[in-house]
């Protein structure tokens, strides 16, 4: 089986399903970029590949060559691309999967949409062909594309699937009781709307209340200094630390050490990598609701918990579990375990190559209850 995936350009995030994809004997496997990585991302510590860029990708390949690849493809996958490079694969029946965040992730957004009506247009004139399906990399996804009339029954859940921990769980735990102070990381971009002021909330209130821990920033973005000027203004040297950027791929040495990661971002996170690499890391993790990651991987109270919006529930989200010490070993437990057996990369690629093969025999996919490639 040919796959093809077309996206705006390779980055760590996914590497791990481009690898998947790429060491099974049954399928040939090419990544095509559509653009160059940004600065910024660049600058985020993202992963850059010169020489050593993986053979499956065909950034430099001549536009005949993408579009015999494309066309001759058994099935594609479209993260970022115009959509009239599959144009003739829809025309002739042939399957595209579509992988898209949620549209309408605030206000300004779902203005600039409408008035562009572009992205409209596209999904409409995409979505009216069977051959077309939709992999949903947010919980609200579903219903973004239900209301402009799209996919209707043909959407699978889908996500982001970044390497999952090397070391077992019970590796982990020791790493993390070698310290005998409460450790809590936060992960992103320093933007408005990853609220990592709501990180510094917690870490005072907590301090204040007699719960002693540390917090650990890792990131770097537009708020750097001000996130900076708060620690300072709120003394709070003592027990927040402030890294930078730091590599994608040494990032894991931070979740591992710690005992919570704080994933707060808003509705504007489409997915959110971070809550995938904190629970793989046997963190235990307390999830804003409205960002797309959350409500797919996390049962609350089971593997993790979810608060919603504000800081203030965030606190009280922590307050109410943390001294429960049974609730919260077992959410490191089966979050762990939660990207280890269902959410990863080997899974979702397997249940995508076997929902494949029977879509293209003309049969209906299997009905998985959870996890990638459940129906919607």
């Amino acid at each position: 089986m040919r796959v093809v995936f077309l996206s705006n350009f390779f980055n760590h995030h996914q590497e791990p399903l481009a690898e998947a994809l790429s060491d099974k004997e049954s399928i040939e496997f090419y990544f095509i970029e559509t653009e160059k990585m940004p600065e910024e991302r660049k600058n985020l510590g993202y992963k850059q590949y010169k020489r050593e860029k993986p053979p499956y990708i065909l950034s430099d390949a001549t536009a005949e060559k993408i579009n015999e690849v494309v066309l001759s493809a058994d099935i594609v996958i479209v993260g970022s691309a115009p959509y009239e490079m599959v144009l003739e694969r829809l025309k002739r029946n042939k399957i595209v999967f579509f992988y898209s965040e949620r549209l309408f992730k605030n206000l300004k957004s779902v203005i600039k949409l409408f008035l562009s009506g572009r992205i409209f247009s596209v999904y409409r004139n995409v979505s009216k062909y069977s051959s077309a399906y939709l992999l949903c990399a947010s919980y609200y996804a579903k219903k973004d594309f239900e209301n402009i009339g799209c996919f209707k029954s043909r959407m699978f859940a889908w996500g982001y699937f970044p390497v999952t921990s090397k070391k077992s769980f019970e590796q982990l735990k020791v790493i993390k009781t070698a310290d005998a102070i409460l450790n809590i990381v936060w992960v992103g971009r320093l933007i408005k709307w990853k609220h990592p002021e709501h990180a510094l909330y917690v870490a005072k209130q907590l301090n204040k209340a007699g719960i002693t821990c540390r917090l650990h920033i890792i990131g770097d973005g537009s708020l750097k200094s001000k996130i900076s000027n708060l620690i300072k203004k709120q003394h709070m040297e003592d027990y927040c630390i402030m890294y930078g950027a730091v590599k994608s791929d040494e990032v894991r040495i931070y979740f591992e050490k710690a005992d919570i990661f704080l994933f707060t971002s808003d509705k504007n996170e489409g997915w959110g990598a971070v809550l995938n690499e904190g629970m793989s890391s046997a963190c235990c993790v307390y999830a804003n609701s409205q960002a797309g990651a959350t409500k797919c991987l996390i049962n609350h109270g089971e593997n993790g918990f979810i608060y919603h919006k504000s800081k203030k529930n965030l606190l009280c989200c922590i307050k109410n579990s943390i001294g429960d010490n049974n609730t919260f070993n077992k959410c490191q437990e089966k979050g762990y375990y939660t990207m280890e057996n269902l959410w990863n990369a080997e899974l979702a690629v397997n249940r995508l190559i076997s929902v494949s093969e029977r879509l293209l025999n003309n049969y209906a996919p299997e009905n998985y209850e959870d996890g990638p490639m459940s129906k919607l």
